[in-house]
């Protein structure tokens, strides 16, 4: 009640401040047109007198304010006398907006938890997963006991490590900002495999989108390949592929990958397909192809390019990752067929801004480029607290799904279920607390939170394509 009272208290000071000014500008603005003797002294005294009146509230204010903070007495009337100790100084402008924009999201995240526990509480589940909606999963995850020891829940922490605080590693201190339901795993470990293949097909969610690495990489899912798709294929799910990038990958680098997956889980058929020109052909998200020009890319994906992979065994649907605005155009030169945006987070780069995504579908449109937004439930990266994008108990995932929906795209993309590094996961994560730190949660909404609530939208998406 304090802090409240005390709040607008400063605001109706900044409030007399620019009353204030506004008079003073009135009257400068009269004695500069007038000039007669005997006016100009009254208006002087006037602004004067406006002055000292206004001064003096402010001062009154400011030892109401310090009063109430010192000793939150509620009584209407304080007898204090007016020292230079008693005064408070009032913060910049910037502050207040600051504590106001606060207020209004703690009121907004109240009035929304309602809505949202109403939406996901009882929903039954889709009766078959919807094929137009892809996530993102991650099978890079490993742990001592099943692998020999721990990738990726340490990412960049051992590095930065002091000798004394070697010991605060994983399970008790990982890389992310929320603790998984499951504890740390391996991606390896099939009862995880199946729980997460449960949990998507629980979403209403029909793709899921391998991020895939070389053989000869540690972080490389190859030895769980072809079990995980057959658990896909257990709860109606198909699976497509992520070609994520390396520092050594080039145009021909990833034609030999799409000739591996294509010789181990080609005739699978949990592999996802597509129709295209009359011929189902698998799906190809190319992680960061900017970083490659429109003309390498051409070599491979244009039909008289010298390595095409077009009208070969090997061709498929090949989706760009657009970040800049400039990629646009890169995405149509380079014979790409669709684009997508990737980030889960609003405003960090020109693809993965919401307010773009009008101009976006339209240029696809326009150039028959199939165009999937990414949407996702947050952003938390404890290396980059900048570019946290707060969860907001679910609504910041409700606006990225509105703003899509809006564009009546045919695919939309999920990042992600399970990137744990990045805080943009739906998987079910828990609360926990450790001697050093406190990870964030999902209550009390509870661990399958964001699973209920993608399931929910997916529905609004099936509605709107039918």
């Amino acid at each position: 009640m304090k802090s409240n009272y005390n709040f607008w208290c400063l605001c109706l000071s900044t409030c007399i401040q620019k009353i204030r000014t506004l008079i003073i500008g009135c009257i400068y603005y009269k004695i500069t047109r007038l000039h007669h003797k005997f006016i100009l002294p009254p208006i002087l005294f006037i602004l004067l007198l406006v002055l000292c009146i206004s001064l003096y509230q402010q001062r009154q204010l400011n030892v109401i304010s310090k009063s109430l903070l010192s000793t939150g007495s509620s009584s209407s009337y304080i007898i204090f006398n007016i020292t230079s100790d008693n005064l408070v100084k009032i913060p910049p402008m910037n502050e207040l907006k600051v504590k106001w924009v606060q207020n209004r999201i703690e009121k907004l995240s109240k009035k929304m938890k309602n809505v949202l526990m109403t939406k996901v509480s009882n929903l039954e589940e889709l009766p078959q997963p919807n094929y137009r909606v892809h996530i993102f999963y991650y099978a890079w995850f490993k742990t001592p006991k099943e692998d020999g020891s721990w990738q990726h829940w340490n990412k960049e922490l051992v590095s930065q490590k002091k000798d004394h605080e070697k010991d605060k590693l994983p399970p008790e201190d990982i890389y992310s900002s929320f603790y998984p339901y499951l504890g740390c795993y391996s991606s390896k470990n099939m009862s995880i495999i199946d729980y997460h293949m449960k949990m998507i097909r629980k979403a209403g969610i029909g793709v899921v989108v391998l991020s895939w690495l070389p053989p000869s990489f540690p972080d490389s899912p190859k030895d769980v390949l072809r079990q995980l798709m057959d658990v896909a294929l257990k709860y109606e799910l198909k699976v497509a592929f992520q070609i994520y990038f390396y520092t050594s990958r080039t145009h021909k680098s990833i034609a030999k990958q799409i000739q591996y997956l294509m010789l181990k889980v080609g005739d699978h058929p949990s592999l996802y397909l597509l129709k295209k020109e009359n011929k189902l052909l698998p799906v190809f998200y190319i992680h960061e192809s900017y970083k490659h020009s429109s003309y390498v890319w051409k070599e491979m994906l244009s039909e008289k390019g010298n390595i095409s992979l077009r009208k070969t065994k090997y061709d498929g649907t090949f989706i760009g990752h657009l970040s800049d605005q400039s990629h646009i155009t890169e995405i149509k030169h380079a014979s790409f067929d669709g684009l997508y945006t990737y980030s889960s987070g609003n405003g960090f780069t020109y693809g993965s801004s919401w307010k773009n995504w009008n101009s976006l579908a339209k240029f696809c449109q326009e150039n028959t480029l199939m165009f999937i937004p990414s949407v996702g439930p947050g952003f938390s990266d404890i290396l980059s607290i900048k570019r946290t994008r707060h969860r907001l108990k679910g609504n910041y995932y409700e606006v990225g799904w509105r703003s899509a929906l809006s564009k009546r795209p045919s695919f939309i993309s999920i990042s992600s279920f399970n990137h744990w590094q990045d805080g943009s996961q739906i998987e079910p994560a828990k609360s926990k607390k450790t001697p050093t730190r406190v990870y964030l949660d999902y209550e009390p909404e509870g661990p399958l939170f964001y699973i209920n609530l993608t399931r929910w939208w997916v529905k609004q998406f099936l509605s709107s394509i039918e």
